[in-house]
């Protein structure tokens, strides 16, 4: 669990959604990372960890999540699993798809909140503004927000950009993508790419 207790707020960093880069700015607001161990929860700096589980008392909490656009999504879980790019192939992704991410799998990936809806949705795709929304971090001094401006700028993980990504995306797998993040894409306002 990633939470700040100054800031009555805890955080879901899904994996693929920019959760490196959140770390570097959410570390500045006071969150920890609560580890459960058999002696109970130990408290650690913030990092990059993908799991997640309600905190207690969490409905008196601010709930935040990473977010991304599913297709690019899905296409950056088959780059990071892949991470040669001279492998990278049409073929290579659809099998990979087929194999990793059946509907009831990737509805759960999509949409993994089951008690819960996040107040706040940290967009891999408009990140300063998107910050910019959760209270605590617009009502911080201008040295922040500049700091918070200047990160959002620099990419923390690889680069390597596909070229004709069409391709990669068949119409049985865009049909299944979209009939799974209908509704998450129309709440975060995330337009079908193809």
């Amino acid at each position: 669990m990633n939470i700040s207790e100054i800031n009555k707020s805890f955080v879901w960093l899904q994996a693929r959604t920019g959760s490196v880069h959140c770390v570097k700015v959410l570390k500045n607001y006071g969150f920890s990372t609560y580890k459960k161990t058999p002696d109970g929860l130990k408290v650690i700096p913030l990092n990059n960890n993908h799991s997640f589980d309600y905190p207690s008392g969490h409905k008196d909490y601010i709930f935040l999540s990473t977010a991304r656009n599913p297709f690019s999504r899905i296409l950056s879980f088959y780059k990071f699993n892949h991470k040669n790019p001279n492998i990278w192939s049409p073929e290579s992704f659809q099998n990979y798809f087929y194999m990793n991410f059946p509907k009831t799998t990737l509805r759960c990936i999509i949409w993994p909140f089951k008690e819960r809806t996040p107040d706040y949705f940290i967009r891999i795709e408009n990140l300063y503004d998107d910050y910019n929304k959760i209270p605590f971090i617009a009502n911080s001094d201008f040295d922040k927000l500049v700091q918070i401006r200047n990160l959002c700028s620099i990419k923390d993980n690889d680069t390597d950009v596909i070229n004709d990504v069409d391709k990669y995306f068949t119409q049985e797998i865009k049909d299944i993508i979209f009939s799974c993040s209908q509704d998450y894409c129309s709440m975060l306002n995330y337009d079908y790419p193809f």
